[in-house]
C-alpha cells in the first residue's frame, strides 16, 4: 500500500517553515518511492520551493507578521476567529479523509491558534511527529510554558517523538530547561535539516557564469515584511567597501513590499554587475560560489551555511523574538560566522564588518556539525 505522509505547517511570516517542509519532502520521496506525502499550510507564498511529487492543501492564510506594526489579520474579509474556525476544520477534514500514515506538525504541538486540536483527538493518524528547530524564538517556545505540566502531558499524550532539528553542540534544549524525564527520552537530534551543496565552488561559479576573479556577495534576508531598512543599511555599508565587490546577488524575497522591492532593485542597478531577484534559484549553488553571504539568520540560512562551510556575515531581524540572535551568537563564538546587530552599527562598522568577512573568511577548518538532519527526520518519519 502506499504510504501517506502529512507535513503540518502554520504560516509563518516568511519562508523557513515552507523551506524546510520542502527539504523533508523531497528527502521523504527519495526514501520511499511512491509515498503520497502532502503538506497543509496556510502559508501564501514560497510554494515553489517544494518538490515535485510532493502535494498541498492550502488553508486560508493569515497576514505576515513582520517588523512593528504589521499585523497577522486573515487575508479573507473574515474575522480572527472565524478564520481559526475555519482553518480549524479544514484540517479536520483533510486529516480524516487522507488519513497519513504519520503526520508531522512543525512547531506548535497543538497548530496555529490550538486548531490542531480537534482533528489530533477526533481522527489521530497512527504515528504523530512534532519537529522543533531547537532554539527558542516566540514567547511561547520559552521553557515555562512549553514544558509546564499540561503541555506535557499533551506531547506525551499525542507524539510518539519530538525531532530536534538541531546538533545539541549548538543548542541543547535539555542543559537549557528543565525537561520531564519522560519528554527527554521522546527528544531525538536530528541534526540541521539542510540540502547539502552538490557542486564546487568552481562548478557553482561556471554555472552562474561568475568569473574566477570576481568577488561575489549574495545578500539575502528571507521572506519577511518590513525589512527594507535593513537592506538599505547593508547596501550603504557595501558601497564604502573599497574596492566594490565586482558581483553581489539580492534576493529580496516574496513577502518584501513591492514599493521596497522596487527601490531596492533600483539602488542596485547602479552598479554593473549587481542584480535582485525575488529568490535565487538553487541557493546552494550561490552558497558555494559566493565569497560572503550576507543574512539575517533565519534556520534555513544558517543551516545552509553550515552545510556549505559558507563565509557569512549574519545580521539577524530582531522581529520580536530572540532566536537569530542567539543562534548566530552561539555560532559566532564558535568562529563559524560572523554576527553583526544592526540596532547599533552605523555605515561604517558595517562596511568594516564586510571588509572583514571579505579579507579574512570563516570557518577556517571543516567544522564538525551535524547536518544530516533530512536523512535522519525521513528514517524516524518512514518507519
Amino acid at each position: 500500500m502506499t504510504k501517506r505522509i502529512a507535513l503540518y505547517w502554520h504560516n509563518g511570516r516568511g519562508l523557513g517553515h515552507i523551506s524546510r517542509a520542502g527539504i523533508l519532502g523531497r528527502a521523504l520521496l527519495d526514501r520511499l518511492p511512491g509515498a503520497a506525502v502532502v503538506g497543509v499550510t496556510g502559508s501564501m507564498r514560497g510554494h515553489e520551493l517544494l518538490p515535485s511529487g510532493m502535494d498541498l492543501v492550502k488553508l486560508p492564510s493569515a497576514g505576515g507578521a513582520g517588523e512593528g506594526s504589521i499585523p497577522a489579520e486573515p487575508v479573507l474579509g473574515i474575522t480572527p476567529s472565524e478564520l481559526v474556525r475555519l482553518r480549524e476544520r479544514l484540517l479536520g477534514v483533510f486529516i480524516c479523509n487522507f488519513r497519513p500514515d504519520a503526520l508531522v506538525v512543525d512547531h506548535h504541538p497543538q497548530g496555529r491558534r490550538g486548531e490542531l486540536l480537534t482533528a489530533l483527538s477526533t481522527a489521530p493518524p497512527p504515528r504523530i511527529l512534532l519537529g522543533w528547530k531547537g532554539i527558542p524564538d516566540d514567547g511561547f517556545f520559552q521553557g515555562e510554558d512549553l514544558f509546564g505540566t499540561r503541555m506535557v502531558n499533551f506531547l506525551l499524550r499525542q507524539y510518539e517523538r519530538i525531532l530536534v532539528y538541531m546538533d545539541p553542540a549548538i543548542f541543547d534544549l535539555e542543559a537549557r530547561y528543565r525537561i520531564p524525564p519522560a519528554l527527554r527520552e521522546r527528544l531525538v537530534y536530528t541534526g540541521y535539516v539542510t540540502r547539502s551543496p552538490s557542486v564546487s565552488r568552481r562548478e557553482a561559479r561556471e554555472t552562474l557564469e561568475v568569473a574566477p576573479e570576481d568577488r561575489l556577495v549574495v545578500i539575502s534576508f528571507g521572506g519577511a515584511p518590513g525589512i527594507e531598512p535593513r537592506w538599505h543599511q547593508v547596501l550603504d555599508g557595501l558601497e564604502r567597501v573599497s574596492p566594490l565587490p565586482e558581483r553581489v546577488a539580492c534576493a529580496v524575497g516574496p513577502y518584501l513590499e513591492p514599493d521596497a522591492a522596487r527601490r531596492v532593485a533600483q539602488r542596485v542597478a547602479r552598479h554593473p554587475g549587481w542584480h535582485v531577484a525575488q529568490m535565487l534559484d538553487s541557493f546552494p549553488s550561490w552558497l558555494a560560489a559566493s565569497d560572503l553571504l550576507i543574512g539575517a539568520g533565519g534556520y534555513n540560512t544558517l543551516a545552509e551555511v553550515l552545510a556549505a562551510q559558507a563565509n557569512a556575515l549574519i545580521i539577524p531581524r530582531h522581529m520580536g523574538d530572540q532566536e537569530q540572535r542567539m543562534h548566530a551568537e552561539r555560532l559566532a563564538a564558535l568562529r563559524l560566522i560572523r554576527h553583526l546587530d544592526l540596532t547599533s552599527a552605523d555605515d561604517a562598522k558595517v562596511a568594516s564588518a564586510i571588509a572583514s568577512a571579505l579579507a579574512e573568511p570563516y570557518p577556517h577548518a571543516s567544522p564538525t556539525i551535524a547536518i544530516d538532519g533530512a536523512r535522519r527526520a525521513t528514517e524516524i518519519i518512514g518507519a
